[in-house]
């Protein structure tokens, strides 16, 4: 066994540390939110869903679409806003983990 295949062995299914790819790590381990929404407005989601989506995409996919549209209008300032705001609210979800022991 070679040295190469002797350290992708030790180091198989990590995730390769860089500072892009422990953002998407950190995105990763968060877990999932609960948020109650309105019948009427679950009712639009279903039927975007149905509509334009499929049965190929989950409602998660459907309201992650509907909040990229809208981030995409938002002028510069707002976007520079809009991105401070949620690294902010990622930092304080990792922070909320850190102190249940979960992350």
């Amino acid at each position: 066994m070679s040295l190469l295949d002797r350290t992708q062995e030790k180091y198989h299914g990590r995730s390769h540390q860089n500072p892009l790819a422990n953002e998407q790590i950190k995105l990763d381990k968060l877990g999932y939110s609960t948020v109650r929404v309105p019948g009427d407005l679950h009712s639009q989601i279903l039927a975007l869903r149905t509509l334009y989506a499929g049965e190929k995409y989950s409602n998660d996919d459907v309201i992650r679409a509907g909040i990229n549209a809208i981030v995409e209008s938002l002028n510069e300032r707002d976007k520079r806003d809009y991105d401070r705001y949620f690294e902010q609210n990622i930092e304080d979800k990792v922070e909320v983990l850190k102190r249940q022991n979960k992350y």
